[in-house]
């Protein structure tokens, strides 16, 4: 058997499970979670913009994205809407259906086989169950629902069965049966076998955590994990409102307590009490390490790594990039003079291909990530611009035209400048997610970050968001404003590439996160 936190190699997030020893019982293994994992922005940009000045923003990706992230454990919660359907929701703001979500779960497992998937569902009303088992069955598919995560109740309380959690249940009986969902119903008695209720099979502790700072609610979990038998599931919900903190939002709380609940979860070490760990904003760049970490502290039989990869990539190949919720960076076209911006879209298309050269646009040699945070001019080692081929079959401008950053719209990234002009707002370097001190080869497949080079002559961050303000805030919704105005208090001004959106709406690539903690990570593929 391996211990994962002593092997090398990238982690593959997307398939960790897969590799879990066998013989492990389930209680015993480290799972991330997501809290509230509904509350992210969908792309209403009038529901995004109430759900985020009501600080009911706690995620920043979809499930998708959360699932890709390596989450398997998902608070759930459901409501009536005004319009008869069954929405996610926090407190009392709305965000999408709850078959939208289920769908994505649904594609995910699909694609996944090897993978595990943790449904804690919760509603108010008791009268919403029929429909919420009738979507969940719809959906997902009754045959594949776990039944062996709980011992069929062998007496009947008032409030209905009582369950008990089967502490000796393994990941190898969990793949005997087949079955990728374990659900976790809110009420006592469903009516259904494959949704016991969650209070029987799980802990979930809270005590005023928005009374309390950090340190008082890493000290209440350390007591409460310390009293823990083991007699079911635990779940541990690392989430932050300090009283202590002088900043506001969900997301600006969240990132203030980063550096304290990574320490604490690193200070666990294989066999520590610790369980399933729900956290807020998990695809928030700055959660990457956490996530590995949990995952790491198992046990495996293979390790859960991404494959060796063996395709390089030179200058003047043709490239595109994958986010890491399987959307791609696409040009928005245009007609001139209409500005041609970068977009997200689910399917790759010829406007999605770049062709990267180096500063003196003509070798073709092997393409190397940066590795070098403090490089400062264009010719450095891995620097890079992304010519697009113009697909417009009226005002073709040619070949010679690339990406380029606009800091008077808060780091757009675009693209039109003609290559003779271009510097350092067109000229961009790749750094490693997990190493950034890595100055190798990049390959298809590889995992990148991207940085541009405004950093290297200026302060163009501070200056933009001090000009803009709010509609910058507004330009770059990771988190909706309180991400933003956090990373402005940043004294790191390397400005990497971040998703968010514009006035309308529409996905943007921005040249704006201060540093790596809100940078986006995508999969570069090389286009044949």
């Amino acid at each position: 058997m391996l211990a994962a936190s002593n092997m090398s190699g990238t982690l593959d997030p997307e398939n960790w499970m897969s590799h879990l020893d066998p013989l492990v019982r389930v209680i015993d293994t480290y799972i991330p979670g997501s809290h509230d994992a509904s509350a992210y922005m969908i792309g209403d940009k009038d529901a995004d913009l109430r759900n985020d000045m009501a600080g009911s923003i706690t995620q920043c990706g979809s499930y998708t994205a959360q699932c890709n992230a390596g989450i398997r454990y998902f608070d759930m919660r459901c409501q009536w809407h005004d319009s008869g359907a069954v929405y996610m929701h926090h407190a009392d703001y709305y965000f999408q259906f709850f078959k939208d979500v289920l769908k994505q779960l649904d594609n995910f497992s699909k694609n996944h086989p090897g993978e595990f998937l943790f449904l804690d569902i919760d509603f108010n009303d008791d009268n919403l169950a029929p429909l919420v088992k009738d979507i969940l069955i719809q959906t997902l598919g009754e045959d594949r629902f776990a039944t062996c995560h709980y011992h069929i109740p062998i007496s009947c309380g008032v409030d209905g069965p009582v369950f008990t959690y089967p502490t000796q249940l393994t990941w190898g009986a969990l793949r005997e049966h087949n079955k990728p969902f374990l659900i976790l119903w809110c009420k006592k008695n469903s009516g259904v076998p494959w949704a016991p209720h969650a209070g029987s099979l799980r802990h979930d502790e809270y005590d005023d955590f928005d009374k309390k700072t950090s340190d008082q609610i890493l000290s209440f979990l350390d007591k409460k994990l310390g009293e823990w038998s083991k007699d079911k599931l635990f779940a541990t919900q690392l989430i932050n409102t300090p009283l202590a903190s002088p900043i506001g939002s969900p997301a600006e709380l969240d990132l203030h307590a980063n550096r304290r609940f990574h320490d604490w979860v690193t200070s666990h070490k294989p066999g520590a009490k610790l369980g399933i760990v729900k956290m807020d904003f998990v695809n928030a760049p700055y959660k990457r390490d956490t996530i590995e970490y949990i995952i790491r502290l198992n046990t495996f039989t293979t390790p859960p790594n991404l494959p060796p990869l063996t395709d390089p990539i030179y200058y003047t190949d043709k490239i595109r990039l994958k986010t890491m919720d399987n959307r791609y960076v696409c040009l928005d076209v245009k007609q001139a003079p209409d500005l041609c911006k970068l977009t997200l879209v689910k399917e790759p298309n010829d406007n999605c291909n770049f062709m990267i050269r180096d500063y003196d646009y003509h070798p073709r040699k092997p393409f190397w990530y940066s590795g070098n945070l403090d490089a400062d001019t264009i010719d450095c080692h891995g620097n890079f611009r992304m010519v697009h081929f113009d697909t417009r079959p009226v005002n073709n401008v040619g070949n010679d035209y690339v990406l380029s950053v606009d800091s008077n719209q808060g780091g757009l990234v675009y693209w039109g400048v003609h290559w003779g002009p271009s510097d350092r707002h067109e000229t961009f370097c790749l750094f490693d997610p997990n190493n950034l001190g890595n100055s190798g080869q990049v390959y298809h497949g590889s995992r990148v970050m991207v940085l541009a080079m405004l950093h290297a002559s200026n302060n163009d961050f501070a200056k933009f968001f001090n000009t803009f303000g709010e509609n910058f805030v507004r330009a770059i919704p990771v988190a909706g404003r309180g991400l933003a105005n956090a990373i402005a208090k940043s004294p790191d001004q390397r400005k990497f590439w971040m998703i968010g959106q514009d006035d309308t709406g529409a996905p943007r690539v921005y040249a704006a996160s201060p540093g790596t903690m809100l940078a986006e990570s995508f999969v570069i593929e090389k286009v044949l």
